[in-house]
């Protein structure tokens, strides 16, 4: 990843960059990349959504390679009736991100 910073890539495309991480290395790197991602795109493909929804602009939700949302994650949170679990870790407001795309996922 920092090689990859180095070149100062219009375009930054991550898969997973969370996995294997401690939380306190995790959050630091949602930071980098939210700066990074102030003037440049960064696409990253994960499961672990959580911290991540002050900071994507979109999500792209896919299940079996199909795409079954489009949105931003205020949307997310809003199609999803009851993704609130006050006091999780990684929550917006007492809103869970990552329990609002499980929501997603077992709609679609």
């Amino acid at each position: 990843l920092a090689q990859a910073l180095l070149a100062q890539p219009r375009v930054l495309i991550l898969d997973e960059p969370f996995a294997g991480l401690a939380p306190e290395n995790r959050v630091a790197l949602i930071a980098t990349l939210a700066l990074y991602s102030r003037t440049n795109l960064v696409l990253l493909s994960t499961h672990l959504l959580d911290g991540l929804g002050s900071h994507a602009g979109r999500l792209l939700i896919l299940k079996e390679g199909r795409c079954i949302a489009d949105a931003s994650p205020a949307d997310i949170f809003d199609d999803s009736d009851d993704s609130s679990e006050a006091g999780a870790p990684g929550t917006s407001a007492g809103r869970s991100l990552d329990a609002a795309y499980r929501k997603v996922l077992a709609q679609a």
